[in-house]
């Protein structure tokens, strides 16, 4: 609580003229007087006016004289503090605001700050990918970084180095998609080899590129079965590409059996993603 009480005392002019006088101060105004007449001998006080002390005696007559003002002037009551400043707006003042640009609207933790619910040092309101793992390397955007630009993120990419232009399946790894064989056949119909040849496309572009070629299979059937039938149709597809011309030094095939599944063997729908041919990577 603040209050406060101004004084003013003021004289506006003053006038002497000496002779040998005494007398009484005399008033020409019509104010109250205060305090009482009395109060101080020989003097009385008056709120505003013309006061004056006439001669009484002496050779010559005298007189002092003057004009003046006084009061006092005084104010009572409460005096709010004003409001700390919140230039942003967000409702946490300047004082304590890490973030003072915070735009409008935008909400903020307890420093000012606009929120980042995953963590991954994007504000929300700017993230676009807002439920990013914890730990996982992102963009400005706030979405997982995906290095080879295959569509799958790096911390899911078992294939992190696919080359441009090449389809991939769930794990981020070069496959034939679609590559489809006849029960306990491993020869390539017609119908599939526009995948591979751009597959032979592919390695043509990066002439350095060694790759394994690895066959894989769904559950149906023995672990036996399926290893050796993955092996056939890993060889079909390197011979398919040896005899478009890229060199038998580039190539190397491996079948992998029911050993890797990429979906759920419960489903024809799992399982018909489980039958493929994948490029592994070995050198660029």
């Amino acid at each position: 609580m603040l209050r406060r009480v101004v004084v003013g005392l003021g004289i506006v002019s003053l006038a002497i003229q000496f002779g040998c006088a005494t007398g009484k101060w005399a008033k020409e105004d019509p104010w109250p007087q205060y305090p009482p007449p009395g109060s101080w001998k020989g003097v009385e006080r008056h709120a505003s006016g013309h006061w004056w002390m006439p001669s009484k005696i002496g050779p010559e007559a005298g007189s002092l004289e003057g004009t003046g003002n006084r009061g006092v002037i005084f104010y009572a009551g409460e005096e709010k503090m004003a409001p700390p400043l919140d230039s942003d707006g967000d409702g946490v003042p300047d004082n304590l605001d890490k973030c003072p640009d915070t735009p409008k609207g935008v909400k903020v933790d307890k420093d000012g700050c606009p929120l980042d619910s995953d963590g991954d040092g994007v504000a929300d309101y700017l993230d676009k990918c807002p439920d990013t793992p914890k730990g996982v390397k992102v963009d400005k955007d706030g979405c997982p970084l995906d290095s080879d630009g295959d569509g799958v993120p790096d911390y899911l990419d078992k294939c992190p180095d696919t080359p441009k232009g090449v389809t991939v399946d769930a794990a981020g790894c070069w496959i034939i998609r679609d590559l489809k064989f006849d029960y306990d056949k491993w020869d390539i119909k017609p119908e599939y080899y526009a995948g591979l040849d751009n597959a032979v496309r592919v390695l043509n572009l990066n002439p350095t590129m060694k790759v394994e070629i690895r066959g894989h299979t769904d559950s149906a059937g023995s672990d036996a079965y399926n290893q050796t039938l993955s092996e056939k149709r890993a060889q079909a597809v390197m011979d398919y590409l040896l005899s478009k011309g890229v060199g038998a030094d580039r190539l190397s095939a491996k079948g992998m059996g029911e050993s890797n599944p990429v979906a759920s063997n419960d489903t024809p729908e799992g399982r018909a993603q489980n039958r493929r041919v994948e490029f592994n990577i070995i050198s660029r």
